[in-house]
């Protein structure tokens, strides 16, 4: 991973953490929406829902103080939704019936896939991968033979403007085979006492979870920055902060929604590519 990508990984968490009394957005999609859902005993069906993942705004008065799980926060860990059936109408669906639902899969450019899978994490003192005991509808970003990336954006909205601006990406991973996926790094561990510790812990979490492919653990060490000095970060955040303003600058022809996507993809790819890189390394090279 790139010195910058550390470096505005780190300066989009700090943003935030500042985010405090502002509403965030998952995927706000009200209306009911074609689906098919692939079920345990290995049956589907195609219907329609709107209630697989809470769509609406959820106000967070600080994230930083919350005592629940960011899952739980966020209504990721819905335990039933409403399921429009062609024959039956209206059904009530519980997940433990569930593997997979894939929204809109006879659309071209918007389909998306949710696993539902057991959340894991790391200790950042222990180091060790230990049960979170949420469950929770994961978004499918990049699928692989041996290694899954599941990613989440979540989008703070300004309540005085309504300005709205992606406040992090939640990224997962874990082996499609397994019904569980690790949290990349859990925001649920991180305080403003060890912020600045964000990328040593980054870096730690990754070779836990590839700790199987010398490979990977090679290119970490190879590419290892979680030492850099705050003057160090600092620059390569203005870097960076001077390519996000040309992209701006590149994109004003363009209609308001797909202004916002453009922006949402380049601060989403941040969180994701410095992941994104070593799973599909560990695919493609790993034994």
């Amino acid at each position: 991973m790139k010195n910058q990508n550390l470096a505005f990984f780190i300066l989009l968490f700090t943003t935030f953490s500042n985010l405090s009394g502002q509403n965030i957005i998952i995927n706000n999609k009200p209306e009911y929406e074609p689906a098919i859902v692939y079920f345990t005993d290995g049956t589907s069906q195609r219907g329609e829902t709107k209630e697989l993942i809470d769509r609406g705004r959820i106000y967070i008065t600080d994230p930083l103080k919350n005592f629940k799980k960011i899952e739980q926060r966020f209504n990721m860990t819905d335990k039933k939704f409403q399921f429009k059936t062609f024959d039956q109408g209206v059904i009530t669906v519980e997940i433990d019936e569930v593997k997979r639902v894939v929204l809109n899969p006879d659309s071209n450019n918007n389909v998306e896939v949710l696993d539902l899978k057991k959340i894991k994490t790391i200790d950042p003192k222990s180091k060790e991968i230990i049960e979170t005991n949420l469950t929770a509808w994961v978004p499918l970003r990049l699928q692989g033979s041996k290694m899954n990336m599941y990613a989440v954006n979540f989008i703070g909205k300004q309540p005085t403007t309504g300005q709205e601006s992606l406040v992090w990406t939640q990224v997962y991973i874990g082996n499609p085979n397994e019904d569980y996926v690790i949290s990349g790094i859990d925001y649920n561990e991180i305080n403003l006492f060890n912020i600045w510790n964000i990328g040593e812990i980054y870096e730690s979490n990754l070779r836990i979870i590839f700790k199987d492919c010398p490979l990977i653990i090679e290119d970490i060490e190879n590419n290892s920055n979680h030492d850099l000095s705050k003057k160090e970060i600092k620059k390569y955040r203005k870097e960076l902060l001077k390519k996000r303003e040309k992209l701006v600058d590149s994109i004003k022809k363009f209609d308001e929604e797909k202004r916002k996507n453009l922006l949402y993809k380049f601060d989403s790819n941040l969180f994701k590519e410095p992941f994104e890189k070593y799973v599909k390394m560990y695919n493609n090279e790993c034994q």
